[in-house]
């Protein structure tokens, strides 16, 4: 055994080589950002060293079973010198394509700023009033570039500082989480596989990764036992990705029963209406739903014809959860099998983990966070299985009581 004096200078000296390995190839990358105002693309690659230097760091730190200072260092740490390494280009500024997600969002965001106001749509893009797109994700993003003078690379950094905050604070209470090591390992090891995707999801400017970081969040209050706090970020989810309501509503009533506090609802039913209550004030509408919301299935249809969609659509979302999807480029195809398939089978792993009442709960929900965008969903791959995985996943430990949890299930 390697005394601890020994074993720490070791460390530190590791994690000193690493750092100037990921400040060297994140310098060398940067370079191919010159001229390029894009927010994603092939010279955006320096952009994703930092993240997934910094979660590797994490999980090999928090296997390797060394202190919880030490994994917080050496994420932090790593992710610091792939920063370092984008000096110069931090300031840079970018824009979004035409018509994409992303460029909607940038188009809310700026909208919010420069009218000082709350009103999240303004008609800006669509000839109404209230929320067409997403809503939440709009005003973090506002937020951001207000706290980061424009909307730059650094905006982006900014983003991707924060889903490790998340990912590192899901870490550390999954070390601590009543399971066996084999699926403590699996779980790391899996968002680490999810890392580059993480780190595209958030340089492209989708809000998919902002609901992941509130997942991780969520799971953690469970696990401590702030249930308070668990059904705010509960409620906050749907905020931001509309196609996990009933997901976030089935889960929230769960919670309520089990713990035999109803009053739980109120203040997760309060944070998801918030849609309503802008589109009351700012459109004049009793509306809670976004109309921009998949058009897959074509309600006119005959009772045969719309079965027989649904299935074709079941068949063809289902190679989705392997990592395959016909219409996409190798890249985007490698970076979705690193960890589509393992997300995928520890879901189904789950169904053996989950006894009794707690197996049939399981399913409900993961019917009801995957479905939705089965049938409606056409965004690009892999957006929706990335969050409806994390999604399913976040429903399996929620159902497991983890150290400090007051709900006894």
């Amino acid at each position: 055994m390697i005394p601890a004096p020994d074993r720490a200078r070791r460390v530190g000296i590791a994690l000193a080589l690493l750092a100037v390995v990921v400040f060297g190839v994140t310098r060398w990358q940067a370079a191919n950002l010159a001229g390029e105002h894009l927010a994603l693309g092939r010279h955006a690659l320096a952009l994703f060293i930092p993240l997934c230097a910094g979660l590797l760091a994490m999980v090999v730190a928090q296997l390797a079973g060394l202190r919880e200072r030490w994994c917080w260092l050496a994420g932090i740490g790593l992710f610091a010198s792939g920063v370092l390494g984008l000096a110069g280009w931090l300031d840079q500024p970018i824009y979004h394509l035409r018509g994409d997600d992303s460029y909607r969002y940038s188009i809310y965001a700026w909208h919010i700023l420069e009218q000082g106001s709350l009103w999240g749509h303004g008609g800006v893009l669509r000839p109404a009033a209230h929320f067409a797109d997403q809503p939440g994700y709009r005003y973090w993003l506002a937020a951001m570039i207000g706290l980061t003078g424009g909307e730059t690379r650094l905006t982006q950094v900014t983003n991707l500082a924060v889903l490790l905050l998340a990912c590192g604070v899901f870490l550390h209470g999954l070390a601590r989480a009543p399971m066996a090591r084999w699926q403590r390992l699996s779980l790391a090891i899996f968002l680490l596989l999810a890392a580059p995707y993480m780190a595209k999801n958030v340089i492209y400017g989708y809000v998919e990764w902002f609901a992941v970081a509130l997942l991780l969040l969520l799971v953690v209050s469970l696990w401590r036992g702030w249930l308070l706090t668990a059904m705010l970020l509960l409620g906050l989810i749907p905020f931001i990705r509309q196609n996990l309501i009933l997901f976030a509503g089935a889960l929230a009533l769960v919670i309520a029963l089990v713990e035999r506090r109803p009053w739980l609802l109120l203040p997760f039913v309060a944070v998801l209406l918030l849609p309503l209550y802008h589109n009351l004030w700012y459109a004049g509408e009793w509306r809670l739903l976004v109309t921009n919301r998949g058009a897959l299935l074509d309600s006119q249809e005959g009772v045969w014809s719309l079965l027989r969609n649904v299935i074709h659509l079941v068949a063809f979302k289902a190679a989705h959860y392997i990592g395959y999807h016909s219409g996409e480029k190798p890249l985007t195809l490698f970076i979705a099998v690193l960890f589509v398939p393992l997300g995928t089978v520890l879901m189904a792993l789950q169904l053996w983990r989950l006894d009794g009442w707690r197996r049939g709960v399981y399913v409900l929900l993961a019917v009801l966070a995957i479905g939705p965008t089965v049938l409606f969903g056409g965004g690009s791959f892999p957006r929706f299985v990335f969050v409806n995985q994390f999604a399913v996943l976040a429903a399996a430990l929620a159902l497991v009581p983890g150290p400090g949890m007051r709900i006894r299930i």
